[in-house]
């Protein structure tokens, strides 16, 4: 299996500050599993309980943004994708 993380180089604010820019111009669901996906990898990549506590937050916030999303407009992403997104999100959470 091939993982490419388009974000590893970024510092964690900078990464912040990324997804906030294109969250706001409304992406498609690929950019919030890439954003989860990224959360996932620094989380496996941590050893101290410090980082995963901060992974909480931005982990929270990018799950009720998908939703909000899915319940704005129904062909974002279908019941099945919203499903596999949560269960996702709650391994970090």
């Amino acid at each position: 299996m091939l993982i490419i993380r388009r974000y590893k180089k970024l510092g964690w604010f900078d990464l912040l500050d990324k997804i906030s820019e294109e969250l706001g111009q409304n992406p498609p669901k690929e950019s919030y599993f890439r954003f989860l996906d990224e959360f996932r990898m620094r989380l496996i990549e941590s050893v101290s309980e410090g980082a995963t506590y901060k992974l909480k937050g931005p982990t929270q916030d990018l799950l009720e943004g998908f939703k909000e999303r899915r319940a704005n407009d129904s062909a974002f992403a279908s019941e099945e994708e919203v499903k596999e997104f949560e269960l996702l999100a709650k391994d970090i959470l």
